[in-house]
């Protein structure tokens, strides 16, 4: 059975309404009135540049050019009085960087508790305790999140050295975000919808549609499990533990329906252990793609796009997927969906209590601008910053329609199709900063951060695959 939790987190304190008031006053957000007795505009009306270090993407820089002018990212500049600059990175790289003390950016973005700890030893990055306190009633607002940083990202020093982005209070229904049992529907149903009770019967159901399809149309081979050379915990391990419904922060696992149970994560009989003999049955029965440990991240995401790679785990790969195959044919049931399975989670945010433990934002100690720095990640980290970064700009992307905030059909149809023109939106280019995962609900309209994850949207936006899978299942 699954098992679905959901909080409607609608209300919002008279303290924290003033907290958001004097934010918008001191840093992002609508500007106070200026002094009437004068004219002079004031030195801070200069825009301020500040440049996000992004570690984990090297060709981010390649992306940007296309998104920097976008509506959302010219929406955050305003909000924060910036000129905003991305620089791209891999964990190689920081680690050369962090040996010289030359690290660029004013924000630095990193995927692991080790690469913040070596920051802290590297004197590379500034505590945010009091930056946080003067300059961040928002990220204020979420203590879990506080917390989790200083117990365990500090490098034992009990200190704030960074933020982890995407809470995941509970929220919304929506789409299964991580799956271990994602399969290509077309072929699951070619092979007359085989029950899948657990992880022994998804190989076999692996094998044999390999078997059928050993290669694509051009001759590229198929496989059904991959990722990039620093990937595997996240796009392995992170898939298995969020399909049964476990959290993970700072190497230590918790329950994602019982907070307090939590336990290392390398213990015996730790559920990691079972991941790992899963992965390991993949990869004998030559399901497992060879060249995982050694592409890039973006030669991985070209062989999903491919259609390379049979069972994707995450859902920011399978959409891109499904919408070429829909391009190509908007008969065609050719995609990628996750199958039910007795005992999994399809979890609603509930195992980001604490932030996401690959997504963590610090603060470059070199930075010449370190409180706008914080007021940029304050604004992102705010209600309105998370629905601009995953929904876009409203009246533009989205709007209140017949009382319920849903995208525009032109929206509507940009998301249906994908490519390009939905890349120069901006809408989710800085997903990583968004400080409220996709399914947390808005006080402000009841509606979750991402509308996609909407019920308006979530119908209008199903492809033939979704329809078809939908059928099979008797749901909506």
């Amino acid at each position: 059975m699954f098992k679905k939790n959901y909080a409607l987190k609608r209300g919002i304190s008279i303290l924290t309404l003033g907290a958001m008031l004097f934010s918008g006053m001191i840093g992002c957000g609508n500007k106070a009135e200026g002094d009437p007795q004068t004219d002079k505009p004031a030195e801070s009306n200069t825009p301020v540049e500040i440049t996000i270090f992004k570690t984990d993407n090297p060709s981010i820089e390649t992306t940007w050019a296309s998104v920097k002018n976008s509506p959302v990212v010219k929406q955050i500049e305003e909000k924060c009085n910036v000129k905003l600059n991305m620089v791209g990175g891999d964990h190689d790289k920081l680690q050369v960087m962090m040996a010289s003390g030359e690290i660029p950016g004013d924000i630095i973005f990193v995927t692991s508790k080790e690469d913040v700890q070596n920051l802290i030893k590297g004197q590379h990055i500034s505590p945010l305790d009091d930056l946080v306190a003067d300059h961040a009633p928002d990220i204020q607002n979420v203590e879990s999140r506080i917390r989790i940083s200083k117990d365990y990202y500090s490098n034992g020093t009990g200190q704030l050295y960074t933020l982890p982005s995407n809470v995941g209070l509970e929220g919304h229904e929506y789409m299964i975000y991580h799956s271990i049992y994602r399969v290509r529907w077309d072929w699951y149903k070619e092979l007359g919808y085989p029950e899948i009770k657990n992880t022994d019967d998804m190989v076999e159901a692996l094998r044999q549609m390999q078997q059928n399809h050993p290669t694509t149309e051009d001759g590229k081979p198929v496989y059904a499990v991959s990722c990039n050379s620093d990937g595997f915990g996240y796009y392995c391990w992170s898939a298995y533990a969020s399909t049964y419904g476990i959290g993970e922060s700072g190497n230590v696992l918790f329950d994602t329906h019982d907070e307090s149970n939590i336990y290392p994560k390398f213990n015996e009989d730790s559920q990691y252990w079972d991941a790992m003999k899963y992965y390991y049955k993949i990869n004998q029965a030559g399901l497992f793609d060879p060249d995982a440990f050694t592409q890039t991240y973006d030669d991985f995401a070209a062989k999903v796009n491919a259609g390379q790679i049979m069972a994707p785990e995450a859902s920011w790969l399978v959409l891109p997927f499904n919408q070429a195959e829909y391009a190509k044919d908007s008969a065609s049931i050719a995609g990628i969906q996750a199958i039910p399975v007795e005992g999994t989670t399809v979890h609603t945010n509930v195992d980001l209590k604490f932030g996401f433990d690959a997504q963590l934002m610090c603060i470059n100690k070199k930075s010449e601008h370190p409180e706008k720095a914080m007021e940029v990640l304050n604004y992102m980290f705010s209600y309105e910053g998370s629905r601009l970064i995953k929904s876009g700009v409203k009246g533009e992307h989205w709007d209140t329609i017949d009382g319920v905030a849903q995208y525009t059909p032109e929206m509507s149809e940009l998301l249906k199709k994908g490519g390009e023109d939905l890349q120069n939106t901006g809408v989710n280019f800085f997903e990583h900063f968004a400080g409220y995962s996709h399914g947390v609900i808005d006080p402000e309209d009841g509606e979750p951060m991402q509308l996609q994850q909407g019920q308006v949207a979530l119908k209008s936006q199903n492809l033939p695959v979704d329809d078809d899978f939908n059928a099979y299942y008797n749901c909506e």
